[in-house]
């Protein structure tokens, strides 16, 4: 089965392995930053990532390196044009799909 796309911030569960995540900077970024927030909303871990849109597999590390406990967690991109902030939008994340089912309303994937 291949992997779903869902938009955060709908947690994801972070079990100690890599989790691929897609995300898009503002226009105009030179900068972009992916921050991971734990399950209480707490800012965990930031990584500088590049400017131009594309996916990242993510190690859970916290902001020390540290290896992050199992749980969920939450992400967003912050962009910026040199040191001025520009916006923080969602990150999203791919998942494993465990069903296809196909419907009088169309294709739905089960994660």
């Amino acid at each position: 089965m291949g992997r779903a796309r869902g938009a955060v911030p709908a947690a994801v569960q972070v079990d100690g392995t890599p989790v691929t995540l897609s995300y898009t900077a503002a226009s105009g970024a030179a900068r972009a930053v992916l921050v991971a927030y734990d399950a209480e909303g707490t800012q965990v871990a930031r990584q500088d990532v590049s400017p131009a849109a594309g996916t990242l597999d993510w190690t859970p590390l916290s902001i020390t390196g540290a290896p992050l406990p199992a749980g969920r967690y939450t992400f967003a991109l912050e962009s910026y044009a040199g040191e001025d902030p520009l916006s923080e939008t969602p990150v999203q994340h791919y998942a494993g799909g465990t069903e296809k089912r196909a419907g009088p309303e169309g294709a739905t994937v089960i994660l």
